[in-house]
């Protein structure tokens, strides 16, 4: 996925055989007003105006690049006017330029030892020149050459000041709708998109917004190569190149496949089964899809792949915010959803320390409706239980609310600390479900009983989230490299009520309650070098502590039936249980790339990790359950490698061949429910599986081995760019559920499964014209099973593929800005493809995707106020997006939200 900002052009007379050129920035687009500020800036060029050279510190973030971009982009960041002669600057590569720095310092910085010397002039204009024995460029003779405009950058910005560079010459032509490049972090180092020798999507802030994105399933199946099972709100089980072997449970445990990271805090594996806490996408800078193991430098969870979410930091020079106000209506069974979101921007110490402040309130009706009482089975159901069915709309509606705080200081030019802390609250009302089988396909017909004497509802269904989050970032500059240090402190909480009356074809009253209690700690710290010579390296230590807690609850609502409760009829408590787990972690990583030639270099990296595991597990006597008291104490070590090849043809093409490890923690399974029927012999081991525990069993870690060759390339004069990949993925030792006796009584997990994943990913995005943007993606999947236990259950057979990813998933957008009486304007429209595939490997029950998403934008910037309407899921899809394994023979799942139209207005200051 590509963000892409691009300009206009128009001809100007008064500057002889020149053109006005795009601007390279977000707001470089080149309206009626902007035309009559450039003939005014024109103006001032040669005017008699004084300047003087700020000392200020300015922050810049400027990577190693083609001179004449990288000028451009400081023209931006200094919000100056710069000359420079194009045909002599195009040959040259400045250097990486990051940190606060006077401008003096900064530009020289930039060109040291490129061949090139800066000037001021006395008016508002910066020249570079070509070093000529060593004098500069003068005054004279630079007022005789032709000057165009190549780039004019943040003209009419929150400052308000203006920044553009002039490059001289006739062939000084940045193209129209150049594609602007986009700054990632995937490998712990500031990096350009198209330089990341990996596969790799990005959304910017810019995206984000213009496609009203808020949350995980919004987003993550039109990614190629990626599909999100979406069970609700803040419960996405996350696939990424169809590694997946049972997406309902893969977290299970805490033992997740694919990462997910807030800035630098990893979020995986306290939630329910292990998932993510889905942070809402409010003032985020950019999200970055990795694709494929990222184990040495993510460790455990990344076996997959990664998501990072990476906020917007704090804005030490400019005080500003914007409030915004939103009001949707969904079709079908939906209602009114409402929004109100607030970003502020305080420097507390100009360009010292500054506070920002998020807060946000989401409110999404919902969209199923439970009609149990209408039903005229399920109400005989209900009636056969003592009970009294209940109909009743809006089911699955949520509520999110949040806030984070993020203080940055900055001391000096070398140092930065960035605090900042996160709370988030989700609450969803009823499970949000349909019945596959129900004419209307928004109905359910869930068992919620109501005791006919008290009116009492016995089960009230509902999933939550509770997420608080602190991290202090501390980064020291040494010139030659910089130290990081991150240390995060994560607590959350997840309830969850939910009724079991279809599950297992018991069609019966049950509930389970689980409430989940996970808290962690998390230190990383690592030096990154900034070298001069051809060796660059990553070294760092990772530490982690996390302490996860669950007590869970199966209750029986069906009064005196015999049928379920044999020993104690109308007994209430089946089932209640509680277990803890304390995961310690320790690891040491680091890569180091060598450059063998000015376009190639070689790349390798290992990761050392060590873990102990403490469980304490205990079931509490019930009428149908003895109950067991159990504790296990384990630990695992081992090595994980990568290694690259990059090979850079040109400037606008890099070329790479990869292989790379990544891993998933084990975790630690109950003992069987019942030893006399599974362990006759009483040896303490399965009768069937000789050396497979009865009692509390240990599943060591899963791994996976990535081979990809890839491909990344600009053309057209950087208007086109298109990014491809191939891959296979072993994946060995997982997880899987056996069988090991007579009836359904001796269930164990061992690691005994195998697996392969072989497919690509081809992404582009191309400026057709200074105001159309296409982009595009799609991807293949091929992922089956290689190997399996002759006990397997549930596990599939060797050749099934494996579930919850599609063979083919692809999306398609097209963005068209314009201005409307000087105003800016956008309509961007999205296509979305997700192709059918199955939650189990046997492809069972009810196809799950097979849909297309179409959704529309439309917002005009009347400054200070921003207006956008939308339209999600225009053509009112009701596809599936999850159905529940334990759904069977009552299969329900989530549907697509229905048809919605929306209005947001913006107050910006």
């Amino acid at each position: 996925m590509f963000d892409v900002v691009w300009g206009k052009n128009a001809n100007q007379s008064s500057i002889s055989n020149a053109h006005m050129k795009r601007a390279v920035g977000e707001e470089g687009r080149l309206s009626f007003y902007h035309a009559v500020a450039m003939l005014a800036l024109v103006c001032c060029l040669y005017s008699n105006s004084s300047y003087a050279v700020k000392d200020d510190n300015i922050p810049f973030n400027i990577p190693q690049q083609r001179a004449d971009l990288a000028l451009t982009e400081f023209a931006e960041q200094a919000n100056l006017t710069l000359v420079f002669p194009f045909d002599q600057v195009k040959d040259k590569t400045a250097n990486r330029l990051v940190g606060h720095y006077p401008i003096n310092t900064a530009i020289n910085l930039l060109l040291q030892d490129t061949g090139l010397t800066p000037r001021f002039s006395k008016q508002l204009v910066l020249h570079i020149a070509i070093e000529n024995k060593g004098k500069n460029m003068n005054a004279t003779n630079s007022k005789k050459r032709q000057t165009v405009l190549a780039g004019l950058v943040g003209l009419f910005a929150a400052t308000g000041g203006v920044g553009s560079a002039m490059a001289q010459g006739d062939e000084a032509a940045t193209a129209q709708g150049r594609i602007d490049e986009i700054i990632v972090t995937a490998n712990k180092r500031e990096q350009s998109l198209q330089d990341t020798a990996m596969s790799i999507s990005a959304l910017t802030s810019d995206t984000i917004n213009k496609r009203n994105l808020t949350g995980m399933g919004d987003y993550l199946s039109s990614i190629p190569g990626v599909s999100g099972l979406d069970q609700g709100p803040g419960f996405n089980s996350i696939v990424v190149r169809g590694i997946s072997g049972n997406p309902q449970f893969d977290g299970f445990r805490g033992s997740v496949l694919t990462g997910v990271y807030f800035g630098e805090t990893p979020l995986s594996g306290l939630g329910v089964s292990g998932n993510s806490a889905d942070i809402k996408l409010i003032d985020i800078d950019r999200v970055e899809v990795l694709r494929g193991p990222q184990g040495t430098l993510y460790g455990a969870g990344a076996t997959a792949g990664v998501v990072r979410n990476v906020p917007i930091a704090p804005d030490l020079d400019d005080f500003g915010g914007k409030i915004n106000l939103g009001n949707s209506f969904t079709a079908e069974e939906g209602g009114n959803n409402n929004s109100l979101t607030g970003v502020i921007n305080i420097p507390i110490m100009k360009d010292t320390m500054a506070l920002r402040a998020v807060g946000y309130w989401l409110d999404n009706s919902g969209y199923y409706r439970n009609i149990a009482a209408s039903d005229p089975v399920s109400a005989a159901a209900a009636a056969s239980f003592s009970g009294v069915a209940i109909d009743e709309g809006n089911i699955g509606a949520d509520e999110t609310s949040g806030g984070r705080l993020t203080l940055l200081w900055k001391p000096n030019a070398n140092l930065s600390l960035n605090l900042s802390y996160l709370h988030q609250e989700t609450e969803t009302f009823g499970w949000g479900t349909a019945d596959v089988t129900q004419p209307r396909k928004y109905d359910q017909t869930r068992l919620r009983l109501r005791d006919p004497s008290t009116g009492i509802v016995n089960l009230n269904e509902s999933y939550g989230d509770n997420l608080d989050l602190a991290n202090l970032t501390i980064e020291y500059d040494l010139d030659w490299g910089t130290v990081t240090s991150s240390s995060s402190w994560i607590d959350e909480n997840t309830p969850r009520a939910i009724g079991l009356d279809g599950s297992f074809g018991l069609g019966a009253p049950l509930s389970n309650f689980t409430d989940y209690v996970g808290e962690a700690i998390a230190q990383e710290v690592r030096l990154v070098s900034d070298l001069e010579g051809p060796i660059q390296f990553i070294v760092g230590y990772y530490f982690e502590d996390k302490d996860v807690g669950q007590r869970s609850v199966q209750t029986y609502f069906g009064g005196t039936d015999l049928l379920l409760n044999p020993l104690s009829p109308g007994s209430a408590l089946l089932i209640s249980g509680t277990e803890s787990r304390e995961i310690k972690q320790s690891a040491v990583f680091g890569e180091i790339t060598f450059k063998l030639t000015e376009n190639l270099q070689f790349t390798a990296g290992t990761r050392w990790f060590d873990y102990e595991r403490d469980v304490l597990q205990q079931r509490f006597p019930t009428a149908v359950d003895g109950g067991f008291f159990a504790s296990l104490n384990t630990s695992e070590s081992d090595t994980l490698f990568k290694a690259a090849l990059e090979w850079s043809p040109s400037e606008k093409s890099l070329l790479y061949l990869s292989w790379g490890e990544g891993f998933r923690f084990g975790f630690v399974e109950g003992a069987s429910a019942f030893p006399s029927i599974c362990d006759t012999d009483d040896d303490g081991e399965f009768d069937a599986a000789p050396g497979v525990p009865v009692g509390v069993r240990d599943i060591g870690s899963d791994f996976t081995e990535n081979y990809e060759i890839g491909g990344k390339f600009s053309l057209l004069d950087s208007r086109l760019t298109v990014n491809a990949s191939i891959y296979q993925i072993n994946w060995d030792g997982i997880p899987q559920l056996e069988l090991y006796g007579p009836g359904f009584a001796c269930f164990a997990t061992v690691n005994a499964g195998e697996a392969r994943s072989r497919g690509g990913e081809v992404e582009l995005a191309y400026a057709l014209s200074d105001s159309f943007l296409l982009t595009g993606g799609i991807s293949y999947v091929d992922a089956e099973l290689t190997g399996v236990s002759p006990f397997g259950f549930f596990s599939g057979s060797e050749g099934d593929s494996l579930p919850g990813a599609p063979e083919v998933n692809a999306n398609l957008g097209v963005e068209y800005n314009f201005s409307i009486s000087g105003h800016e304007a956008y309509w961007r429209s999205d296509y979305s493809y997700v192709g059918g595939f199955y939650n189990n490997f046997s492809r069972a029950g009810t196809e799950i995707g097979g849909y297309g998403l179409l959704s529309v934008n439309l917002g005009i910037d009347l400054n200070p106020v921003t207006i956008e309407l939308y339209a999600q899921n225009l053509t009112n899809n009701s596809s599936f997006t999850w159905i529940d394994l334990n759904g069977l023979p009552v299969e329900r799942g989530n549907r697509l939200r229905p048809r919605t139209f929306g209005l947001s207005i913006g107050y910006r200051f």
